[in-house]
């Protein structure tokens, strides 16, 4: 980044800088415009084929059905209304 370049920049911002903060914020702001730089030269198309992200089937955990809870643990906080199940609101 020039040093133009910079005061132009700093005065449309109403910024205020010294000589010294002026060409540290010039030599940071140089990094990071050659680091965008060579960030834009990669490829960024993704492609899920491409690494082989995949999951087999055979590798998966087997899904067995069965109760966690009991049914009168799951509802005993709930109001039987018209044989539907009402739950209290907890939270506003």
């Amino acid at each position: 980044m020039e040093i133009n370049m910079f005061k132009q920049l700093a005065e449309l911002s109403k910024l205020k800088f010294s000589e010294s903060e002026s060409q540290k914020l010039i030599d940071e702001l140089t990094g990071f415009i050659k680091l965008s730089d060579i960030l834009k030269d990669f490829n960024q198309d993704y492609s899920d084929k491409k690494d082989d992200n995949t999951i087999n089937f055979r590798d998966l955990r087997p899904d067995v059905a069965g109760f966690s809870y009991s049914p009168e643990k799951l509802l005993s906080n709930t109001e039987s209304i018209d044989n539907c199940y009402q739950i209290p609101k907890l939270l506003e």
